[in-house]
């Protein structure tokens, strides 16, 4: 049989090999079946130089052929999406033990949240950082499959496993579902019940999930071990594909739920739950936390912000380099609001941001999304109705 050398195009993270992988010297590399989980392997075992038999290649056919989801229209109300999306997940998860078509609705809501995230992932991030409602529950689910999107999209997972690790980020806490949002607003120490409870959601969130009509066996897994760190599993579980999305789950779980605000605490700053989250699952030897680090950038949108100048401000989007992000000052250097808030250009050295501000600062700001990411026409307001782009 005669060798013939991969392409980088014909190896997908994710997905089982479809044939055995041979070195230019006929030695067998990686089994029929293996997952590839990061593009970094991909990289080396093409530098390497990876073959198969010429025979084995047809069967590679159907799955390079497989079509991505179909291209749908920009979001023209990416705010307004995010909204009803919400709205939709929040009546399904409330009602979902008597709704007979739950894997069907929330095969419809997945989808979603991954056009939101592509068409404005800053708008996601921002909302994120800024939640201040009284549905934590929904509300954390939504944050948590935002991440899961982002961090699946950068480590390049294909659509597929990016649609079943939405499905369960959505659903991860259905387990817990009555006692989360009333959790949020409690001041009090957790009582033993309240821990047996949320010990015990992710089993009892896959039986539910079972009741409900799910039969996808990385979906209910993914859930049932979203709050197991991998070094608790077995060699031969921790290199599932359910505990790969019960990862990336579980390090979105926990980054949102330490930005997001309690009565018990104020929530933690971007750059704080960041530096907590790296530190206390792997660091850099992590890929999956060092594609969250990466994904944010040190100053996510969302986040107060001091600068140089003396003003403080809320990142708005994202910039090139991670710490010279778009920042809209609100503040002067003597704490006054601007009528309207300042573009500033972080990158120049009289802007540059020293250090974050505390949400509560901003808590006398009624802040309009739509507007100021351009989703909406602009409107003479009154000062500080929203925030509004400088003329």
């Amino acid at each position: 049989m005669r060798p013939i050398r991969l392409n980088r195009n014909a190896v997908h993270l994710n997905e089982p090999l479809p044939w055995d992988v041979f070195d230019a010297g006929g030695t067998l590399l990686l089994r029929r079946g293996f997952r590839i989980q990061l593009p970094e392997q991909i990289d080396q075992l093409i530098v390497r130089g990876a073959y198969v038999a010429d025979t084995a290649l047809p069967a590679y056919a159907p799955a390079a052929a497989r079509p991505e989801r179909e291209r749908k229209t920009p979001i023209a109300d990416p705010v307004g999406v995010w909204q009803r999306t919400e709205g939709r997940l929040s009546k399904l998860l409330h009602d979902f033990e008597r709704t007979p078509d739950f894997v069907a609705r929330m095969r419809e809501i997945a989808p979603l949240v991954s056009d939101l995230c592509e068409r404005d992932a800053d708008l996601a991030l921002f909302q994120m950082m800024r939640w201040h409602g009284t549905n934590y529950a929904v509300a954390h689910a939504v944050h948590a499959a935002t991440l899961s999107e982002l961090i699946s999209r950068r480590l390049g997972w294909p659509q597929h496993q990016r649609e079943k690790l939405l499905q369960a980020a959505l659903s991860m806490n259905v387990g817990m579902r009555q006692m989360q949002t009333s959790l949020a607003s409690q001041t009090s120490p957790l009582t033993g019940a309240q821990r047996e409870v949320i010990n015990q959601h992710p089993v009892r969130g896959l039986c539910l999930l079972e009741s409900a009509g799910v039969e996808d066996q990385d979906w209910l897994r993914a859930v049932a071990l979203h709050h197991q760190p991998p070094e608790s599993m077995s060699a031969r579980m921790r290199h599932g594909s359910a505990a790969q999305l019960a990862e990336v789950i579980r390090l979105s779980d926990i980054f949102g739920a330490k930005v997001s605000p309690r009565a018990s605490r104020p929530a933690l700053s971007a750059d704080q739950a960041l530096r907590e989250t790296f530190i206390g699952h792997g660091g850099s030897d992590n890929p999956l936390v060092a594609a969250l680090v990466r994904e944010l950038g040190i100053y996510p949108p969302g986040t107060g912000v001091r600068l140089s100048s003396g003003e403080v401000g809320l990142v708005m989007r994202r910039g090139e380099r991670a710490n010279e992000p778009k920042v809209f000052a609100t503040h002067n250097r003597a704490g006054q609001y601007y009528m309207e808030p300042v573009v500033r250009d972080t990158a120049r050295s009289q802007f540059a941001v020293v250090g974050t501000v505390p949400a509560e600062r901003f808590q006398q700001l009624t802040i309009n999304p739509a507007r100021v990411f351009g989703y909406e026409a602009r409107t003479r307001l009154r000062p500080f109705d929203s925030l509004e782009f400088e003329l």
